[in-house]
């Protein structure tokens, strides 16, 4: 049967694993805020080529030169 770790152990080693799991959750935090931060840059990105996508449609005129029925 092993040897049941003193307190001091047990506290170390719990410590050890706080820090691990707090950095786990800072990384996981920052990864997050940088993909709102790109996603939202993507929404402004779609809004800003949707905008010059219908302003160029209005100035295209309504026919192409087709013949009508075309």
């Amino acid at each position: 049967m092993a040897k049941q770790a003193s307190d001091k152990t047990i506290i170390k080693n719990l410590s050890r694993e706080l820090r691990r799991e707090t950095e786990r959750a800072r990384t996981a935090f920052n990864a997050q805020a940088l993909l709102r931060e790109r996603a939202l840059a993507a929404e402004r990105e779609v809004v800003e080529w949707k905008r010059r996508f219908d302003a160029l449609l209005e100035r295209t005129p309504a026919h192409s030169g087709a013949p009508e029925g075309h």
